[in-house]
């Protein structure tokens, strides 16, 4: 703890100045001045103390202190997900390595450290860049509140890092998905509650949270389904992954039906829901880890390699050749910058051509 300051700053004649002396926990004692007439110049004296008495306390702290004082900021500036993510990282990554150590006795080569740990690990180059990032943020959040750590003049992430491969939906991959909609379950045929939702994810190239997110309200009367929404994978609704995350996108014949078969299979069930399209099996929000569960119980049953995010990734593979870049960019939200006007003003003609050319894909393959 941070030795409590129990005195006050005093006006010196003499001097025409405001000093306080205080004495740090080790013994030391120092004394703080400032020239400033009338009460700015008093508290900017006691100011200069506290802060020098709170960097004695900081200067000794471990690694494990300041990082649970830094993710306890971060919760109050950013989502809860982006802060578990933060954590793990730390744990699983820099912990190991660093957490009994004080800050100013960690040396620049030991962070460094932390890298090549996970890269000898075998993990990929964006793996290896978000712990340079999660550093990043607590090298930032200490320079702010002026703890002191000798910190790397530059963290690298090693070039021959693997780059995780995308393994799409092949075409047999995807007529299995759009005419099994089954799992096998403790030796019985179910239907996949999620099957609609996988669906809809191939055709329109949708993130698995703005699936979940989406609302009967969103589509409207001219069939236009208007992404305004996210629920991350801790239930919390944001506004998307990216600032081109919001978007219209005009759903196609295919997409319109997987819409219908959905609605017809939430009656069936007997789940009544007026605000979520894909709600979760009690019609309440989505879970997405229960739909990603789902799908790894589904692929592994019909021999399918691909992840849940990587069925986006196959809509973009599938519809690359056809569609323009700036278009397919729109549809897919994605977060490279493009012409900010023409992306949140897009033209009536380019939704429909988008459309199109999506469902003369689909209709090739289906």
């Amino acid at each position: 703890m941070a030795r409590i300051r129990n005195t006050e700053a005093r006006w010196i004649e003499s001097r025409e100045r405001w000093q306080i002396s205080v004495t740090g926990e080790d013994g030391e004692r120092k004394t703080f001045v400032s020239s400033k007439p009338g009460r700015k110049g008093k508290l900017e004296a006691e100011r200069k103390a506290d802060e020098w008495l709170e960097s004695g306390d900081t200067d000794r702290m471990r690694l494990s202190d300041a990082w649970e004082r830094f993710i306890a900021y971060k919760k109050t500036t950013c989502g809860t997900a982006w802060v578990v993510k933060l954590d793990s990282l730390y744990r699983i990554w820099i912990a190991p390595e660093l957490s009994a150590k004080r800050l100013e006795r960690i040396t620049p080569a030991e962070w460094k450290r932390c890298i090549a740990n996970a890269d000898a690990a075998g993990k990929s180059k964006k793996t290896l860049s978000n712990i340079r990032g999660a550093m990043t943020a607590f090298f930032d959040w200490c320079s702010e509140n002026r703890i002191t750590v000798d910190k790397p003049e530059k963290i690298s992430v090693p070039k021959d890092a693997p780059v995780g491969e995308r393994t799409i939906l092949g075409t047999n991959d995807i007529k299995t998905l759009f005419s099994d909609d089954t799992i096998l379950w403790r030796g019985k045929r179910r239907k996949a509650f999620y099957i609609h939702a996988w669906r809809l994810i191939v055709i329109l190239g949708l993130r698995r949270g703005e699936l979940a997110g989406i609302k009967h309200s969103d589509i409207d009367e001219n069939g236009i389904l208007h992404i305004c929404r996210s629920i991350n994978s801790i239930g919390e609704v944001t506004s998307g992954k990216t600032k081109n995350a919001r978007r219209d996108i005009l759903l196609p014949p295919h997409a319109l039906r997987v819409i219908e078969d959905q609605k017809a299979m939430l009656k069936g069930l007997g789940i009544a829901t007026r605000t979520w399209l894909f709600p979760g099996p009690d019609g309440n929000q989505m879970d997405t880890n229960a739909m990603y569960k789902q799908w790894r119980h589904y692929r592994d049953q019909n021999g399918i390699k691909s992840n849940l995010h990587e069925l986006r990734h196959t809509t973009v593979s599938l519809v690359k050749t056809e569609l323009p870049e700036d278009l397919l960019k729109q549809m897919i939200g994605h977060s490279e910058s493009m012409d900010a006007g023409r992306y949140k003003h897009v033209a009536e003609g380019d939704l429909e051509k988008t459309a199109n050319i999506v469902e003369g894909v689909f209709s090739k393959i289906l």
